[in-house]
């Protein structure tokens, strides 16, 4: 998107994150990857697509449709401090845009797709079990700007499955490959902050599909809440070069508080 674009569209709220936000987010996420820690560190795509849906949601309720799979594609980089506009496009289509370099950062659109499920009876490969104290929960809504005090976001409880998927690799091969590029999710019922947890799948595919020379993976990702399915999600994984199968067959699980 071009910068005479944002005249097509309208300004619905402006971002500045900070180094703090950046880190303070990753923490409370548990989230190890190394491009979002240190100095060059960037922000991280969770952070993008939570903070996003988290306005949509508080600017613009009426748009709110719970029925519909909300996809958040990240298409470039941000840095801490680089000041980002989030533009309502048209319909249920909304953009964050890089007001220094005038480049699309991310792109946000509620789609009233059919959301694959998983076949009953299939066994998750990595778990990771998670529990916010109150405290937690608080800061962890104001990093996205919401005022909630005692639920957990949507926006924020998928913010949880990137960290697993890093998890999940270094258990298995000791680094980590690729990174998120889309995330698909939609809310069944609310994510209790306190007993919550994330199942990882194997791909959709056992052979990736290549794009542009990159490799992509679908990963099916459910989040559950007091063992009751309440958010279905499914992350794009995108590689310069083919995941070692045994990333992905790898079996475990983590409790994290």
């Amino acid at each position: 998107m071009k910068l005479e674009d944002l005249q097509q569209g309208t300004i619905i709220a402006t971002k500045i994150f900070s180094p703090t936000e950046v880190s303070d987010f990753a923490r409370l996420t548990h989230d190890t990857n190394p491009f979002h820690q240190g100095e060059d560190k960037i922000v991280m795509g969770a952070h993008i697509a939570a903070y996003i849906e988290q306005q949509i949601d508080m600017q613009m309720p009426e748009s709110k449709d719970e029925s519909k799979v909300v996809e958040v594609k990240v298409i470039s980089n941000l840095k801490p401090g680089i000041r980002s506009a989030l533009i309502h496009l048209s319909g249920q289509k909304y953009s964050l845009f890089n007001l220094e370099t005038q480049t699309d950062i991310a792109r946000i659109e509620r789609k009233p797709i059919e959301f694959s499920k998983l076949k009953r009876g299939s066994n998750p490969k990595f778990i990771a079990s998670y529990s916010l104290r109150l405290e937690e929960l608080i800061e962890l809504n104001r990093l996205v700007g919401s005022p909630e005090t005692t639920r957990l976001t949507h926006a924020c409880a998928v913010a949880f499955t990137p960290p697993t998927i890093v998890y999940w690799q270094n258990a298995a091969i000791k680094r980590q490959e690729g990174f998120i590029g889309l995330i698909r999710s939609r809310q069944l019922r609310e994510v209790d902050p306190a007993n919550f947890e994330v199942r990882t799948y194997s791909p959709k595919k056992k052979n990736p599909t290549t794009v542009n020379g990159n490799f992509l993976y679908t990963l099916p990702t459910e989040i559950y809440t007091k063992g009751k399915l309440a958010c279905l999600v499914e992350l794009l994984v995108s590689a310069i070069k083919p995941i070692p199968v045994e990333a992905f067959e790898y079996e475990g699980k983590r409790e994290v508080s």
